[in-house]
């Protein structure tokens, strides 16, 4: 190898070290650091139908939480109309939230008019 083959070599290094240019400034790129995956929620709706103690009864079930967790989740969409009650992935968030709607109405208050499953939806947070 001469002497213009070791230079090429090294500009070469030198661009890859050097990573993107914005305006007049260099940000390294640093290699193995991916972007942070969006986060997205199982937001909780209150319902008039479904009755508060069997809302609690799934929210341990399906999510595996304790019951004052439950209970408090299921309180915030009460008082508010809306509770976070999980976060993470996008896949992971639509499997819960189906999970949450595939239990069903309350069977103590199924036979009432316009009974349903837990109104939930996934939101990116």
């Amino acid at each position: 190898m001469d002497a213009s083959e070791g230079a090429v070599a090294v500009e070469v290094e030198r661009r890859e070290e050097v990573g993107e240019v914005v305006g007049d400034e260099v940000r390294p790129e640093v290699k193995g650091e991916a972007e942070k995956a969006p986060r997205y929620a199982v937001v909780l709706h209150n319902d008039p139908i479904n009755g508060f103690e069997w809302v609690v009864e799934v929210l341990m079930r399906v999510l595996g939480c304790g019951r004052g967790q439950a209970y408090q989740w299921t309180l915030r969409a009460h008082e508010c109309g809306r509770a976070a009650v999980w976060s993470g992935s996008l896949e992971v968030a639509e499997l819960k939230a189906e999970q949450l709607r595939g239990v069903g109405p309350d069977p103590g208050t199924a036979w009432r008019a316009g009974a349903r499953a837990l109104g939930v939806t996934v939101e990116r947070v």
